[in-house]
């Protein structure tokens, strides 16, 4: 994903959007992912250090037309204004030393011009040589008729949570404190983390009735005061408390120790709202609303055809022979009939050969990947492009679950997997008769 590119190259990937501009529209979601991952890619690609930042707004026109606007803008190498005229051609880049450097066919820019003017909008550009550029678009929507289930203001049930914040960057604790305040959460902003353990102490010695959420950006603070601060919140917080914090990717992936099952919830950076409100949900009441995560792809669940929990024809795909004969038994034990492929390859000439209702697919088989697979079936004819798909990962990072969303998954499952878990997904079975509204 882009924030592991950013990450890599030492960038700090930061989102916002208002919330008040946060609602379901009508428009193709594949074309829009398209566009961004372009602009993204594209700004990671001429930036050496600093910041990519995605700014997405709508604005109603005089002719009553609301327009979305997203913008990405970053601190790279800019362009020269003699030179802009090249940008959005195709198999053009600004000079061929750049090809050489930095490689690339010069197509994503011409393929997001094309994109919006296909939705009947447009895209610019603004830049300075040396400093960086701005790159966007502006497009069109209709509002949705009727919104997605489950994406509700949820302000009488997070009420009740208290959010300590940590985050020095201003642009990332507007967008952070704006999507708290959407929630009415109360929010109390520290600059330090000393700071922070102070007034966790000090609600810890009053016996205040307080269950405070912790946010802190770890990328703002080097290894050792957050091992102090790691260590100092086990005696200082109050029993209720946890942490959330927020970090990279590369940074992530060194704090398995933060991972205790109870008080540290990591998520990943760039902050997205649905990922912030789940664990929020998690740690204030596990059962009172559907994940907005687990919603994207509902709409899909399920054929006109089968409306029966049992008797679905199921391809499960998995190399590992004891995993997929294990797996295979415990879809017949619900009484399914299973079939099953060792390789992304003999699942897709099994679906070109015959119908099914329903794909395990495990995400790590080799050869073609489970998540090319997935984008494979999506892109077939016939009824099997939109049967439902669950992806079998060993994986629980919220940006792993996002890949198997954005590859066509309908939902996922953790391994190792059981009756249980196969039952309450089989049971995920919905109809819908009008397209997925998407969310911007």
């Amino acid at each position: 994903t882009v924030s592991h590119l950013a990450s890599k190259r030492g960038l700090n990937l930061q989102f916002y959007m208002p919330m008040k501009d946060s609602s379901w529209v009508c428009g193709d979601g594949n074309r829009i992912r398209q566009i961004l991952l372009n602009l993204v890619g594209n700004s990671i690609k001429f930036t050496h250090e600093g910041v990519v930042r995605i700014r997405v707004g709508s604005a109603m026109g005089a002719d009553g037309v609301r327009r979305w606007k997203m913008i990405v803008k970053d601190s790279g190498i800019g362009i020269a204004r003699n030179r802009m005229n090249r940008l959005f051609q195709c198999f053009s880049q600004v000079d061929a030393s750049m090809t050489r450097e930095y490689g690339g066919t010069g197509l994503g820019l011409s393929i997001v011009k094309r994109l919006s003017e296909m939705m009947g909008g447009r895209s610019f550009v603004r830049s300075v040589e040396g400093k960086g550029s701005v790159f966007g678009v502006v497009i069109p929507f209709e509002n949705a008729a009727s919104p997605v289930p489950g994406n509700v203001r949820l302000d009488d049930e997070l009420s009740a949570v208290s959010c300590f914040t940590c985050f020095p960057d201003p642009f990332v604790r507007k967008a952070l404190n704006e999507m708290l305040g959407h929630w009415s959460c109360s929010v109390t902003e520290f600059e330090t983390l000393s700071e922070v353990l102070d007034a966790l102490e000090k609600a810890k010695t009053e016996g205040a009735p307080l269950k405070p959420a912790v946010l802190v950006d770890l990328d703002s603070f080097d290894e050792t005061r957050i091992n102090a601060f790691q260590s100092a919140f086990v005696h200082r917080a109050p029993a209720g408390a946890r942490v959330v914090p927020i970090a990279s990717p590369q940074r992530r992936s060194s704090l398995g120790r933060f991972h205790d099952g109870s008080r540290w919830l990591c998520l990943g950076r760039p902050i997205q709202s649905r990922f912030l409100l789940s664990r929020l949900q998690e740690f204030s009441n596990e059962d009172f609303v559907v994940r907005p995560a687990e919603q994207k792809r509902e709409t899909n669940f399920g054929r006109d055809a089968r409306k029966s929990k049992k008797g679905m024809r199921v391809l499960l795909v998995d190399d590992d022979p004891v995993n997929r004969n294990f797996s295979a038994k415990l879809v017949q034990k619900l009484r399914h009939k299973c079939e099953t492929a060792e390789s992304g390859e003999e699942a897709l000439e099994k679906l070109a050969a015959d119908e099914f209702d329903f794909v395990l697919m495990d995400c790590q088989i080799e050869g073609i990947s489970g998540m090319d697979a997935v984008r494979s079936i999506r892109a077939m004819s016939g009824t099997n492009a939109d049967l439902t798909i669950v992806a079998l990962t060993a994986s629980m990072q919220e940006e792993d679950r996002e890949a198997c969303m954005d590859a066509g998954m309908n939902d996922f499952l953790s391994k190792p997997i059981s009756s249980r878990k196969l039952r309450m997904v089989f049971d995920k079975v919905y109809d819908s008769e009008t397209p997925e509204p998407m969310l911007v």
